[in-house]
């Protein structure tokens, strides 16, 4: 009959756990992926926005209510979005690491009416999954 000894095998529980809930931590959600972008508006539902987000992305999708366009400019990615009828203004864009999505200005956006609204210092960009 053999007898395997495991003497040193309970010590080694706590580090072989913490080794691997650190390799999850690390790892995280560091991955290519679809991001949502979503215009942040202090007037409510809009009709259109134009966005510029830093870095080049060569995807760039809407919802089945928008259309969307793309084009890059000067190393960033500028999109036009515009709503089959004015709501929630998004879009998606295929990113390189989904936990840190690329910074974004908001450049342009059309209010409910489709009038360009003269200033868009308080619109910014909030970015889901």
């Amino acid at each position: 009959m053999i007898v395997l000894r495991l003497r040193g095998l309970p010590r080694l529980f706590p580090f072989m756990f913490l080794s691997g809930w650190l390799w999850i931590v690390a790892c995280g959600d560091s991955q290519p992926g679809e991001v949502d972008v979503f215009l942040v508006s202090p007037n409510g539902p809009e009709s259109a926005a134009i966005v510029e987000l830093d870095g080049v992305f060569d995807r760039v999708s809407a919802p089945p209510s928008a259309v969307a366009f793309s084009e890059i400019v000067d190393g960033r990615t500028r999109v036009a979005i515009m709503m089959r009828t004015h709501g929630e203004v998004w879009f998606s864009v295929l990113v390189p690491n989904v936990s840190d999505p690329p910074p974004g200005r908001v450049l342009e956006v059309a209010g409910p009416t489709n009038a360009i609204r003269a200033n868009v210092e308080d619109y910014g960009l909030q970015f889901g999954r």
